[in-house]
């Protein structure tokens, strides 16, 4: 019998060590060794910190309706309430019954970082967490939930906020990054959708998903692949709807663990165009589950 040998293990040799500490060497200029940050001056920041997208300092949401609207339905979003000129006495009286703030701002009082509308409001949005979401779900009977798969628009947000807020969607959740911020050009687009849908950020889009199948939800993907959307197709009690980002759609790993994928048809020999925006698309949706709840 051939008899057992240590397979030869190949190191490297000196020639080769000389090598590589002068490759090493030459790159020393182009990012230094230093093992502490001796500037104090320099802010540290964790990877997490520089790329949360969910930062609201200085937001403003413009014009009496839509404050109206807030202090109506979530008046704990509002900080202080400003008017340039006038005011109506139902927005100042509504902000006063709910101890908010109302200044009036003469023109040496304007900063740069203020509307330009006669009559705005601080607003203060935070997401929810999604630990205290997913609790909170145990006694509804008919709901549903969107899923923005990391869509980077804001104003693309905005206007699915908005859509979501019309048709009685509750709650809108998002992935902690790759996902377009809270930011003005949002806030302005979703006008009073806030002061009924919130946000809800998750860590794990598909550990989520898992989270709501067992509680009962049907998750349908939009998607141009699936079959056509009609109130019958979606006619779950409770069902979770998943939009893709403008650009690469849903991601592979949701698809795969969702339950259904749908489209909305075009018309043959008509439309000259195969896809809709993911906001449009997303108002098209909501009204589908909406009539299938008649059905």
């Amino acid at each position: 019998m051939p008899s057992k040998t240590k397979k030869n293990v190949l190191r490297p040799n000196k020639d080769e060590d000389k090598l590589r500490d002068k490759r090493l060497a030459d790159k020393s200029h182009i990012q230094p060794q230093s093992p502490k940050n001796t500037n104090n001056n320099l802010p540290h920041f964790t990877k997490r910190q520089r790329q949360s997208p969910y930062k609201t300092d200085s937001l403003y949401v413009e014009g009496e309706s839509s404050i109206i609207d807030y202090l109506k339905l979530s008046p704990h979003l509002i900080t202080r309430v400003y008017y340039k000129k006038n005011i109506s006495t139902e927005c100042e009286n509504l902000a006063k019954k709910n101890a908010i703030e109302v200044i009036h701002l003469a023109i040496s009082d304007m900063k740069e970082e203020y509307p330009r509308a006669p009559v705005f409001a601080k607003i203060k949005i935070k997401p929810l967490d999604e630990k205290i979401f997913i609790q909170d779900l145990g006694h509804l009977n008919k709901d549903i939930i969107i899923i923005c798969d990391h869509i980077t628009d804001p104003r693309n947000m905005g206007a699915i906020i908005r859509s979501a807020a019309f048709f009685g969607v509750k709650s809108i959740a998002v992935p902690e990054m790759r996902q377009a911020g809270i930011t003005q050009a949002m806030i302005n687009t979703a006008q009073g959708g806030f002061a009924t849908t919130r946000l809800v950020a998750v860590k794990n889009i598909a550990r989520f998903i898992e989270d709501l199948k067992e509680r009962g939800y049907w998750i349908v993907v939009a998607d141009m692949s699936g079959e056509d959307l009609t109130p019958q197709s979606i006619n779950f009690d409770k069902v979770v709807l998943v939009l893709g980002s403008e650009s690469l759609g849903v991601s592979r790993l949701v698809k795969k663990i969702s339950d259904l994928s749908l489209r909305i048809p075009s018309m043959p020999g008509v439309s000259t165009i195969d896809s809709l925006n993911v906001a449009v698309a997303s108002g098209i949706f909501c009204y589908c589950w909406q009539q299938a709840q008649s059905l």
